[in-house]
């Protein structure tokens, strides 16, 4: 069913629930990673020696059970999206093959009406972005943890123990990596989906949790872009394309012209501004993966500056 006024809408409910599916897999593919960099480290103690050693020990550790489980979980949050924007938006629960999507190739192809090549190219890209994002984590979770080491008698110990208990705050370890990867994949799955018939869903709808009001949790900025309607080719998809910031809830629906009057919504073309300001994403996630070579003059001034891009291209 669609969601009552400050419910969780069944989008967000429905890739909640995947992404929980995965969550203990990936955290003990993290686990047993880390346990290898133990093996790997052994009993050194000087804290620069641990320092220097750490880019050859990263480079030898199996990577690949983590990369089947966190690709699994951002294989499958991409095909749940792409399924919403296609069938279950007016609050249809989408069913997902049950099998691996990295494994059962061919089931999931089938689902997602995509050839099987292009599918086994999907894993292969989604396992590669799994490996790239565990030895940045690892690399990262290390330099910081380092740092406040010095003296130590067991600095591998101190180094493997807050790695595993999440100590430090690292957004980049764990639980982190996989709900930015799930949200990102979520987000792409459903542009994908939610644009694949432009000659009938011409319009984009913005969404948060707990719609009209919120839930007392959503940001000041993406608040603003509530319920606002903008044609699908308008420039302001490139930079509010769900997920808007780390932990984003956001989404966007598509709709025809007949959808939208039926509804009474009003079609806007003007960039949202709070107090004279640009209503832009959080920092790191204002503009959208894809659209490095984005002709930003088509933004006005204060946005371009707000976004901090060139001007337009000559």
């Amino acid at each position: 069913r669609a969601a009552g006024k400050g419910e969780v809408s069944t989008p967000v409910v429905q890739f909640e629930a995947v992404v929980s599916r995965f969550r203990g897999q990936v955290a003990q593919a993290w686990r047993d990673v880390i346990e290898q960099m133990r093996a790997e480290l052994g009993d050194v103690v000087d804290v620069a020696e641990v320092r220097r050693r750490i880019p050859e020990v990263l480079e030898k550790l199996d990577y690949e059970p983590y990369a089947d489980e966190l690709a699994s979980a951002t294989l499958s949050t991409e095909a749940l999206g792409t399924l919403q924007a296609k069938e279950g938006d007016g609050g249809a629960v989408v069913e997902l093959p049950t099998s691996s999507p990295v494994v059962d190739t061919d089931g999931w192809a089938k689902r997602l009406g995509v050839e099987e090549a292009a599918w086994s190219a999907k894993v292969a890209t989604h396992r590669d972005r799994a490996r790239d994002s565990v030895r940045y984590a690892l690399l990262r979770t290390a330099e910081e943890l380092l740092a406040g080491l010095d003296g130590q008698d067991n600095v591998v110990g101190e180094l493997v123990g807050a790695s595993l208990d999440g100590a430090a705050e690292n957004a980049q370890r764990t639980d982190g990596v996989l709900d930015g990867a799930a949200a990102t994949s979520w987000g792409d799955g459903r542009w994908d989906g939610l644009t694949g018939d432009r000659s009938k869903r011409i319009y984009l709808r913005y969404h948060i949790v707990g719609e009209p009001e919120g839930d007392g949790r959503n940001r000041k900025t993406h608040k603003a872009m509530q319920g606002k309607v903008y044609p699908a080719e308008h420039p302001i998809w490139k930079v509010w394309r769900p997920p808007n910031g780390y932990g984003c809830r956001c989404w966007v629906t598509a709709h025809s012209y007949e959808e939208v009057l039926a509804a009474g919504w009003e079609i806007t073309e003007d960039f949202p501004e709070i107090d004279g300001e640009p209503v832009v994403p959080d920092p790191g996630w204002q503009k959208h993966h894809g659209e490095a070579d984005y002709d930003w003059g088509t933004f006005p001034d204060s946005w371009r500056s707000a976004l901090k891009v060139k001007e337009a291209k000559s």
